[in-house]
């Protein structure tokens, strides 16, 4: 089991580039569309298209070829086998589910703490990570006991959903960075100070909300 999951984690990352230039390409211009024309100057949403659509571009074309490769192949056949036989295991009472529901409840809840003590972005994002394995386990728990974990659900949903809403931000500020210092780049980066502003202060925000869950 231990294998497979490293190959998901593999294969999700690759599709995670795509997924992630393709949001951004909105994001952006969403962004730019919104802000009064005095500051956008220069060719900045052509300019950000440009480039992210050249990176989704590269992503794709790794994607195809993981695709075409031994390793996915080998992914699939596991998948498979755990389709026909699911990899349960055996003998979990729902005493026992419960113990490790409340466990990843905990250690959720220990991963938001820290981080909002720390606002390392990277933590936050481990947070995010651990409230939705919190998020599945009480689902899986619901399955078995019903109402008295809806509330437990509907929590790290929502935790899972404000660090998403974080973590965007993050990586778009991030991006915006990066496309603004690219060597050659002769679109004025004004707006993309502007954008990046927006960024950093929405991350900032959602740390303040999260700060309340």
């Amino acid at each position: 089991i231990e294998g497979v999951g490293d190959e998901l984690r593999w294969y999700a990352a690759l599709l995670g580039e795509v997924r992630d230039c393709e949001v951004q390409r909105r994001r952006f211009a969403d962004a730019v569309a919104a802000l009064d024309s005095r500051l956008v100057v220069g060719p900045v949403d052509a300019g950000i298209d440009e480039a992210l659509a050249a990176r989704q571009a590269a992503a794709r074309a790794q994607v195809r070829d993981a695709m075409d490769s031994p390793r996915y192949l080998n992914l699939l056949a596991a998948l498979r086998r755990w389709q026909r036989t699911p990899p349960l295991a055996a003998g979990i009472t729902p005493k026992a589910l419960r113990k490790r529901t409340a466990r990843a409840g905990r250690k959720a809840d220990h991963r938001l703490a820290a981080a909002l003590v720390t606002g390392d972005d990277r933590q936050l994002h481990r947070a995010r990570k651990a409230a939705k394995r919190a998020r599945y386990a009480a689902e899986l728990a619901r399955a078995v006991q019903g109402k008295s974990m809806k509330k437990k659900v509907k929590r790290y949903k929502r935790i899972q959903r404000i660090l998403g809403e974080h973590q965007d931000s993050v990586v778009a500020a991030s991006t915006l960075l990066d496309l603004a210092s690219r060597p050659g780049a002769t679109t004025p980066t004004f707006t993309y100070g502007v954008l990046y502003a927006a960024e950093v202060h929405a991350a900032q925000s959602i740390r303040r909300t999260a700060g309340d869950l």
